[in-house]
């Protein structure tokens, strides 16, 4: 009988422990120098595919297609476990932004939390797919 107690104890533990939210920092991947993609549609809904890097202090925002009207940019950041905030972007001057982010199985998720910059939140919230190479590599 005891046996079997602590074999569902430890069949218990083993359940406990693969569902804990603990577990997740140990498996996402970290934000800083990673690359990330996907395609973007802007007012006419003419669409674009772009790149985002985030290094430690900043990203880069980039074009990977032509697309008229539209620009690469970049802003300064601080990365914050599942929060990105954005303090200084040339493109919304004076406005800064809060993110959550998350990953999971190579997509990135950005979900707004604050950001009164409409252009910079249509272009920035969303699913985003991993990039390699990372970030300066020749593509």
């Amino acid at each position: 009988m005891r046996t079997f107690i602590l074999i569902c104890f430890i069949v218990a533990a083993f359940g406990l422990n693969a569902c804990c939210p603990c577990n997740l920092s140990k498996t996402t991947p970290e934000l800083v120098n990673t690359s990330w993609t996907r395609t973007n549609a802007d007012d006419a809904r003419l669409t674009f595919k772009v790149r985002i890097d985030f290094y430690s202090d900043h990203y880069d925002f980039l074009l990977m297609e032509k697309a008229e009207g539209h620009t690469d940019s970049t802003a300064r950041i601080d990365i914050l476990p599942g929060e990105l905030v954005i303090t200084d972007d040339a493109d919304c001057p004076g406005s800064d932004a809060r993110y959550a982010w998350s990953i999971e199985t190579d997509v990135l998720f950005l979900t707004k939390i604050s950001d009164a910059c409409e252009g910079r939140f249509k272009a920035v919230e969303g699913r985003w797919n991993l990039f390699l190479p990372g970030p300066g590599a020749k593509e």
